[in-house]
C-alpha cells in the first residue's frame, strides 16, 4: 500500500509525521502499520492467504485517524495495491467591503481597509487589503483558502 498527499508539498504544515492504517480481511482487523517519509509512505503485508474456508478473503485498508483538515480516499485492490490518497481540503472565501456613506459624501473613505480572517472565532493570520479597485475581486481564493473542519461547516468572520 501507498500514501499519496495531495497538500501542495505540506504547504499547510498540518501533514502529520506518520499515519496508521488498519488492514483488514473481510470486515476484521488484522494488522495496524505506520506509514511515515521513513518508509516512503509505504509497506507491504507479505504472504497473506487468498482464501477462508474456500472463499476469497476480501481485503481492505482504512486510515485511523485521518488526520485534521484533510480527506482521505482509498484506491485499488490487495491484488494491484491499495493507495491512500489524504487531500487537504480548503474552501476558496470572498470578501466585499460595502460602505454606507452615501458615495463617499464627506470624502472620508479611506483608499484600502485590511479585512482578517477569523475561523470559528481564532484568529487566522490572514488579512486582505481591499481597495476601491479591488472592490469586486476581493476574493480571499488564492493563498488564503482555509481548511475544511472534518464533518462539519466552518464559521468564517
Amino acid at each position: 500500500m501507498t500514501k499519496v498527499w495531495q497538500d501542495s508539498d505540506d504547504k499547510s504544515g498540518k501533514r502529520p509525521d506518520s499515519v496508521t492504517v488498519s488492514v483488514k480481511a473481510n470486515g476484521a482487523e488484522i494488522e495496524q502499520l505506520t506509514l511515515s517519509a521513513d518508509n516512503q509512505w509505504s509497506a507491504v503485508l507479505e504472504d497473506q492467504p487468498i482464501y477462508e474456508n474456500g472463499k476469497p478473503i476480501s481485503y481492505t485498508v482504512e486510515e485511523t485517524p485521518v488526520p485534521e483538515d484533510y480527506k482521505a480516499t482509498v484506491s485499488g485492490s490487495a491484488a494491484s495495491g491499495f493507495v491512500i490518497t489524504n487531500a487537504y481540503e480548503t474552501r476558496d472565501i470572498s470578501v466585499q467591503k460595502v460602505w454606507q456613506d452615501e458615495n463617499d459624501r464627506d470624502g472620508l473613505r479611506p483608499a484600502a481597509v485590511t479585512v482578517k480572517l477569523l475561523a470559528d472565532d481564532t484568529d487566522t493570520g490572514r488579512t486582505i487589503c481591499c481597495t476601491a479597485v479591488r472592490q469586486k475581486q476581493a476574493g480571499l481564493s488564492r493563498p488564503h483558502t482555509m481548511p475544511e473542519k472534518q464533518g462539519q461547516e466552518r464559521k468564517m468572520i
